[in-house]
């Protein structure tokens, strides 16, 4: 029954409405059920005449003692009624050019008036209400009221509430055929509400409990279902590359040997990590693990240790980056601390020479090279590994699923996901649901935090003062743009105009610009440059957000700060503090910043910490835009919140008894049939 398609009979509408509908993705009872309200106006409170509050909007029942209309002014027509309730108060209704109001307005009979209410003149006067005849059940006044995400077609056939109220009151006894798909045990343990008397109530609730109560389980099965296709995709590919994966014994000697060439020691934090990881590659089926760190936790370091255990077992390790500036970089460092083994480390980006490449290929398909290095040139068909236990992905994010998956199918290697982008465990649960989750908390010791000020326009010069001071001690800064070159639309400073005029500003340093269209080779010259201190302040947009690492550098100023959100901001403010030395970070807002933007910057004074970041970020704009869960394969959630991180706790454990009861969900098959009829959606 809840695949009735929608009709004109059926919803007492023309065909042009229904084509809208369709647009809208709605085409049987069931999409019209599920189109779900954004918000609720409480209309259940009748208040007499003389109790009316001219602060707030007012629900009356009232009778129509006349109605009629008038010109005013400009050709104006103006409907007037007289209302008059159950003690024989008297108030006026108005409303401006709508004429419809003549023929469905009837005297003498009783009607509910919603709206706000003023004094004029010595009257009462309620604006443009709402109204609707007293019946049985009322819909659109005298209760708690659904208001639906609304959208315009044309003036004449808009989809509003109003209408949307009338269509799916039509269809709401429907509801009733909605399947129970949850396994009895988890309704009862939760105290949930049937299914079907929660789609019902969600639209029409008689109380505010009735509304929280539908709310709660209609929440819960969005979360559960989520939660179960994530751990199912995850079993479902552990179970296909169980006979071809590669189970890596735990050797504590082989960790022990490379920690003792480290001139430092590792945090608590990065020894359970570490050993979380290595536990997981012993196993007969791959690893698939989120390492999530805050900017400079040491994440590079825990995965060189996974490498080189792997390594030692015999195997490949491959190790993807989104820029060849930081495959660079990571080449350079972690060839240096593997040096004392003898490992052969390699470096494969779009830019490496044909005849390179093609000696790089033979290598890794001989398997001569023990671990590779690189870009998106890692995932060319032509690159086959001989034995890859290990795949590693920095900023994992920044890669598509598709992507990843075919990195990860040489063999299914362990695949250990590495991302800088502090991610709020409710969203890491859900947005990355198939992989298990490792967090480094720790910095190392010694690290300062970075002193971060946001900085008004009368104090840009001050600062610029400050900045001059670094420089003259031989330290070194960075400056972020958002726009490569000048906009007429975007009002952002823009690199080649801030390379010229900082110049002038700072006339005894070398200034110098980094942007992403620049070469590979020429971003290379630049960054080395930089990092040997013959670049003095370099001027970038956002490709240095990720990795890059100048320990003599101790001062960002990032431009039109406010159009970034704080998580970005964060990456980019990790550029610095980099070693002992103090570091600061400048934040200029533009011109046009509200002081909504600047409240939320200055958030980033308080605290050096990215989860909390993330959070805070998280509550102010949502997931959808901070993280592109619709990029990640998230569908659109209509009654959950990805901010409740106990229902999200809940959900999973409840999904996870469910699968180790049964993988194959034979014994629920609701909840199978449920799951398969879903649209498809990947989280990697």
């Amino acid at each position: 029954m809840l695949d009735t398609p929608l009709s004109e009979k059926l919803l007492k509408t023309t065909s042009v409405y229904i084509a809208k509908l369709h647009k809208l993705g709605i085409h049987t009872v069931s999409d019209l059920l599920g189109y779900l309200p954004r918000a609720y106006e409480n209309r259940s409170q009748y208040r007499l005449i003389h109790e009316i509050d001219l602060r707030e909007n007012n629900v009356v029942k009232a009778r129509v003692n006349a109605v009629d209309q008038m010109t005013v002014g400009n050709r104006k027509k103006l409907i007037q009624a007289e209302l008059e309730d159950a003690q024989g108060n008297v108030m006026q209704a108005v409303w401006f050019n709508q004429p419809h109001i003549l023929r469905i307005l009837v005297p003498q009979k009783e009607y509910v008036f919603s709206g706000r209410v003023k004094h004029d003149f010595g009257r009462m006067q309620m604006q443009s209400p709402l109204f609707e005849e007293v019946k049985s059940e009322q819909i659109h006044t005298g209760r708690i009221v659904p208001i639906y995400p609304e959208f315009e077609t044309t003036q004449r056939n808009s989809i509003g509430s109003d209408w949307l109220r009338n269509k799916i009151y039509l269809i709401l006894s429907y509801a009733r055929y909605e399947t129970e798909f949850l396994p009895p045990e988890i309704v009862a343990a939760e105290r949930l509400i049937p299914r079907s008397q929660a789609l019902a109530n969600i639209h029409f609730p008689a109380s505010e409990e009735v509304l929280r109560q539908a709310q709660i389980r209609l929440a819960f099965d969005e979360l559960f279902l989520l939660e179960m296709a994530a751990l199912m995709r995850k079993k479902q590919y552990q179970e296909q590359a169980a006979s071809r994966a590669h189970a890596i014994p735990l050797q504590v000697g082989v960790v022990k040997q490379f920690l003792d060439t480290l001139p430092f020691t590792l945090t608590d934090s990065q020894r359970i990590v570490t050993y979380q990881i290595l536990k997981d590659t012993e196993k007969v089926f791959p690893m698939i693990r989120l390492l999530e760190g805050d900017v400079g936790s040491g994440k590079t370091i825990v995965a060189t240790i996974a490498a080189f255990h792997t390594i030692k077992a015999g195997y490949q390790v491959a190790f993807m980056v989104p820029t060849e500036v930081l495959a660079r970089q990571h080449f350079e460092k972690i060839a240096a601390q593997l040096a004392p083994f003898d490992v052969s480390v390699e470096l494969l980006t779009g830019s490496t020479p044909k005849k390179e490449k093609d000696r790089l290929k033979s290598a890794i398909s001989a398997g001569t090279c023990s671990l590779v290095i690189g870009t998106h040139a890692l995932l060319e068909e032509s690159v086959a590994f001989s034995s890859l236990g290990l795949a590693i992905i920095d900023e994992q994010h920044r890669f598509g699923v598709t992507q990843r998956k075919q990195l990860a199918l040489h063999g299914y290697p362990h695949v250990l996901h590495m991302t800088a982008t502090p991610i709020p465990r409710t969203l890491a649960l859900t947005i990355y649901g198939d992989q298990d989750l490792s967090i480094l908390h720790e910095m190392p010791l010694g690290r300062l935090p970075i002193v971060t000020r946001v900085v008004s326009p009368d104090k840009r010069e001050q600062a610029y003062r400050f900045v001059s001071s670094e420089l003259t001690k031989g330290h070194q800064v960075y400056v972020i743009c958002p726009l490569i070159e000048e906009s007429q639309t975007l009002e952002f400073k823009t690199v080649t105009a801030e390379v010229e005029r900082l110049r002038t500003v700072f006339p005894d340093s070398v200034i110098q610009m980094l942007h992403g269209k620049m070469k590979g080779i020429e971003k290379q010259q630049i960054m080395e440059e930089f990092a040997n201190n013959k670049i003095q302040m370099l001027v970038s947009t956002t490709v240095i957000e990720v990795g890059i690492d100048v320990k003599n550098a101790t001062v960002i100023m990032i431009e039109g700060a406010d159009h970034f959100g704080l998580a970005q901001l964060h990456q980019l403010r990790g550029r610095v503090g980099r070693d002992m030395r103090q570091s600061y970070c400048f934040l200029f807002a533009s011109e046009k910043a509200t002081d909504t933007s600047v409240k939320r910057l200055r958030y980033m004074e308080k605290t050096n910490n990215g989860f909390e970041l993330a959070e805070y970020d998280l509550h102010l704009r949502g997931a959808g835009e901070l993280y592109g869960v619709r990029q990640s394969g998230l569908p659109d959630l209509k009654a959950a919140s990805l901010l409740d991180a106990k229902l999200i706790e809940k959900t999973r454990n409840h999904a996870e008894h469910i699968l180790n009861q049964d993988a194959s969900l034979n014994s629920f098959p609701q909840l199978k049939q449920r799951l398969v009829t879903l649209p498809e959606f990947v989280v990697s």
